[in-house]
Formats: structure tokens, sequence, C-alpha cells
């Protein structure tokens, strides 16, 4: 299976480590055959809440938008950030929190 990561914003979370992450998720997901490429990008809270008004007419900031054709992952890392300080533990795992 094919992993595209795409950081739209700036952050200190390295690709590799997104990569990680879904591979230790990987088995389940090639469980759905029909998953030839996952597509992940980090982005901003003007972008997740543009789409979550256009995908969900929810108008909005949200942690993560997810959809399965194309298999997309698409996370706002400010709001990353702070739901890692409200939940008290790092945001490399909040992020996992999030991808998987």
């Amino acid at each position: 299976m094919k992993i595209e990561v795409n950081k739209i914003v700036k952050s200190w979370i390295s690709k590799k480590f997104i990569k990680q992450v879904l591979s230790a998720s990987v088995q389940v997901i090639k469980k759905n055959k029909k998953i030839k490429e996952l597509s992940i990008a980090l982005v901003g809270e003007n972008t997740i809440k543009t789409l979550n008004h256009k995908y969900r007419r929810v108008n909005k900031v949200t942690d993560v938008l997810a959809f399965s054709d194309p298999a997309q992952i698409i996370i706002c890392w400010p709001e990353t950030v702070k739901q890692s300080q409200r939940q008290g533990h790092s945001q490399k795992k909040e992020l996992a929190i999030l991808l998987i």
C-alpha cells in the first residue's frame, strides 16, 4: 500500500513518525483490499474548517476528517496541539490517536 504524507502546515512531527504509526496499523488497513493508496495531510485551522463546512455542513474547526474514496485522513495540526495539552499527553500521542 502506498502512503502519501503531506504536511501543509509547519510542525515538528516528521513524515517518518506518521508512516511508523500507520505501519503499526497496516494489518487492519490491508484487510480492506479496496484501499491501495492512503493520503495523510496535516493542515491549518482555516483549511479544516473549510473542508468540514464543505463536506459535513459544519462551520467549525475539527480535529480530523477521514474519507474513504479516495482514502484520505486530514488532520488539523493546531487542534492536535490543543487537544494534547487538554488531555495531558504528548503531541505525538495525540497525532497517533487521530491517525489510528
